[in-house]
């Protein structure tokens, strides 16, 4: 950010309301950078949404998002409703893959440990991973679940104790079930947030952008740099 632009938005801040720095504040202080969610070629809208807003909800830092072609070739399905949303999506950092190679590629380079959900004879229970180390809970698609490709990848599979009939809840449902007893855990071991403090700061700063808005940021620069400009170039010296 140049230092008129950094210059303006510091002058800008105090139009946030006190309630919202402190929202915005609380929420920081709660952010998880060790814990990730990634769906697979989740197709519903509604679903696709709902994982989102959990994801958020539950103080998550980033989401992942593997959207492969469908089977008639569609690409970028991934169009979560925005009804269901309510903006989950904007405090978000959702990472979008073409393929599951780079998104794997990517949490494993960073140390994350991949728990994959699946109905499976070597799947164990939820409640039995290490949820303190940094991991990543992986969903598939509605009706066929996770991919053999992403299956092989994984470093466990995982199943949710069913104590009903049915074999396993809605994809949103359990990613709420799985995200919550992680941060759970979390907090049971005295850990509210994993950020260092210069990224708690960066985060705030992001926040607090995003809640002044696009248009109140960009027509403030514009007119810090209208003030600032030289005199008109089209007017000669001495008039």
């Amino acid at each position: 950010m140049s230092a008129p632009a950094k210059a303006t938005f510091e002058s800008l801040r105090g139009m946030l309301t006190e309630r919202r720095r402190e929202r915005i504040d609380f929420v920081v202080r709660r952010r998880m950078r060790t814990l990730s969610i990634v769906v697979e070629d989740l197709r519903d809208p509604h679903n696709q949404a709902a994982v989102l807003r959990t994801a958020e909800g539950l103080g998550l830092l980033t989401a992942h998002v593997i959207d492969t072609p469908d089977q008639n070739g569609r690409t970028e399905t991934f169009e979560p409703a925005r009804g269901v949303t309510k903006d989950a999506d904007k405090w978000l950092s959702v990472r979008r893959h073409r393929d599951l190679g780079p998104c794997v590629e990517e949490l494993k380079a960073q140390g994350f440990a991949i728990y994959c959900g699946a109905l499976d004879p070597q799947a164990v229970n939820l409640y039995d991973l290490d949820v303190l180390r940094p991991c990543a809970f992986v969903f598939g698609n509605e009706h066929r679940g996770i991919s053999p490709k992403l299956r092989a990848k994984s470093d466990r599979l995982f199943v949710i104790p069913m104590r009903g009939f049915v074999e396993s809840f809605n994809v949103s449902v359990a990613a709420g079930i799985c995200l919550a007893h992680a941060v759970r855990a979390r907090e049971l071991a005295g850990v509210e947030s994993d950020l260092a403090a210069e990224e708690r700061e960066a985060l705030r700063e992001a926040y607090e952008r995003k809640s002044l808005g696009k248009r109140v940021l960009r027509a403030a620069e514009n007119l810090a740099a209208e003030t600032e400009s030289p005199d008109d170039p089209l007017v000669s010296p001495g008039g």
